[in-house]
């Protein structure tokens, strides 16, 4: 799968090196349990339905608006997108599996 089609709620944006607070308010953005009337394009769950390649799209000034989202938030953003165009994307848990099951070696993708 092309990282810009990984969908940003299948992320488990608290699995970063950077800031696992800064990675849960990365999630409430991608959540839909915070949807209300009074929702905007800036507003927690406004991301719900997108993909990585639409947040990149959007960009950090964008982003910077967002409720809760600060600079560690859009460092996390950045890593995990970084991650995922590179293949290694360890926090998206596939197939029932958590994000962190083991993957044998065998199994891992090659990277030259």
């Amino acid at each position: 799968m092309n990282w810009r089609d990984i969908p940003a709620a299948d992320i488990d944006w608290g699995c970063n090196p950077i800031s696992k607070q800064a990675g849960y308010k990365v999630r409430m953005m991608c959540a839909d349990m915070y949807l209300s009337k009074f929702s905007t394009k800036f507003s927690c769950s406004a991301w719900r339905d997108a993909t990585l390649g639409e947040i990149a799209d959007y960009g950090e000034r964008h982003w910077l608006r967002c409720t809760n989202i600060g600079p560690l938030a859009v460092q996390v953003i950045k890593w995990v997108i970084d991650e995922a165009a590179c293949v290694r994307c360890p926090m998206m848990a596939t197939a029932g599996r958590a994000p962190d099951a083991y993957v044998p070696e065998s199994e891992r993708p090659q990277h030259d």
